[in-house]
């Protein structure tokens, strides 16, 4: 599939309903999986979504991941999403990788991409007052650090962290990719 960037790209943000329960669990997992250094901040182990689920994290990540999914699947595509041929309409969003990922004072993100994956989301588990948003770098549009929020956009899409005024800022990150059923 051909991936265009456009100043137009869509970033949709939705509020997870059952965050109050799953945050907590999902915070305190984070805290002690993420062991390992990436760029500006620590991640949990594992890329792909099977060696993330290696390493037993709790059944409220699925129940994030597969409330995503859902999401992603009723997007209505229009010019700027990043699916474009007729052979789309049979293909559905598989989640690729998945990690947890905290920020303490002055962690950050370069800004950077996930291309070839179609779609990423960022789920704000834990963010305590001086979270950085996230920031997509060509368009200059924040995504406010809040808990419970769900941004999902498109993967070509650049994007950054700036440096963090806190402790234990966490989210779960991951990317969806197009296949045939």
């Amino acid at each position: 599939m051909d991936l265009v960037t456009h100043s137009k790209s869509k970033i949709y943000t939705y509020q997870y309903p059952y965050a109050d329960r799953v945050n907590p669990i999902l915070h305190s997992w984070i805290m002690q999986s993420a062991d390992t250094w990436d760029i500006g901040a620590r991640k949990t182990a594992g890329w792909t979504v099977e060696e993330c689920y290696s390493h037993s994290p709790p059944q409220e990540l699925k129940f994030i991941t597969d409330y995503i999914s859902n999401l992603l699947g009723n997007l209505k595509k229009d010019a700027y999403t990043p699916v474009s041929t007729v052979k789309d309409a049979l293909a559905s969003p598989q989640l690729r990788n998945l990690w947890g990922q905290y920020y303490n004072r002055g962690d950050f993100q370069d800004s950077h991409f996930h291309v070839p994956y179609h779609w990423s989301f960022c789920y704000w588990v834990n963010t305590p007052r001086g979270s950085s948003p996230m920031v997509f770098t060509e368009s200059g549009k924040k995504v406010s650090a809040k808990a419970g929020v769900v941004s999902l956009f498109p993967a070509y899409l650049w994007h950054h962290i700036p440096p963090n005024k806190c402790d234990e800022r966490s989210v779960i990150v991951g990317n969806f990719y197009y296949e045939l059923k």
